[in-house]
């Protein structure tokens, strides 16, 4: 990949996530901000309301106020990772469970 299409695809991931091309050398969390971001795209369609919210207050935190996540934050988002984890890891088995009950249901 040339530096071109490196730039491209740096904008354009950072305008889907609602940042601008100067944060990355100016804002001062940009750790943060970067961290946060990831999480929402890997997690958010999995997240539940409360989930979801207490992400929009870190990114209210890290983002809009400059401010750098603190150890307790931190720590919370990396709980909240496992739950969610926990929860995938438990749809998954359903659905097998499921796909198992119909095949064995059309079997009979």
């Amino acid at each position: 990949m040339n530096e071109f299409q490196h730039n491209y695809q740096l904008n354009k991931w950072l305008r889907d996530k609602g940042l601008k091309i100067s944060d990355l050398d100016s804002h001062p969390q940009i750790d943060d901000v970067i961290l946060l971001a990831q999480w929402r795209d890997a997690l958010w369609a999995d997240a539940n309301l409360s989930e979801r919210s207490f992400w929009g207050t870190q990114w209210d935190w890290a983002y809009i106020r400059k401010y750098p996540l603190k150890k307790k934050m931190l720590t919370k988002l990396e709980d909240i990772t496992t739950i969610i984890g926990t929860r995938q890891h438990d749809k998954a088995q359903q659905r097998a469970q499921i796909k198992s009950l119909r095949k064995a249901k059309q079997a009979i």
